[in-house]
């Protein structure tokens, strides 16, 4: 806006009201191996972001955040056999959707 003297203050947010404050954290085992005690220390560190309102209406879910894992090959391998794929393991991956119940076609 002329004559105001934010630098920011042309644009449709102000910055000076942000107050959002999301971070990224990170557990790992600094010599490389894994264990049930990462993901233990991960999920305690997002029960952490509660205060925030990481949490929806219903009480139980969450607004996305959550843990980024490696799988295993042998895991995605033995999925993949199970769910009936020959797809190569290494191109493999697991997402979670949050689908319509009541859309058939998703």
């Amino acid at each position: 806006m002329p004559g105001s003297a934010h630098p920011h203050a042309r644009h449709a947010i102000d910055p000076r009201a942000e107050r959002d404050a999301c971070g990224i954290g990170f557990v790992a085992n600094a010599g490389g191996t894994s264990s049930r005690r990462i993901v233990a220390d991960a999920l305690a560190g997002l029960a952490g972001v509660m205060h925030r309102g990481a949490v929806a209406a219903d009480g139980r879910s969450g607004d996305g955040s959550g843990l980024l894992i490696p799988l295993p090959r042998t895991f995605r391998a033995a999925q993949g056999g199970a769910a009936g794929t020959t797809a190569d393991p290494d191109r493999l991956g697991a997402a979670v959707l949050f689908l319509d119940p009541a859309d058939t076609a998703a």
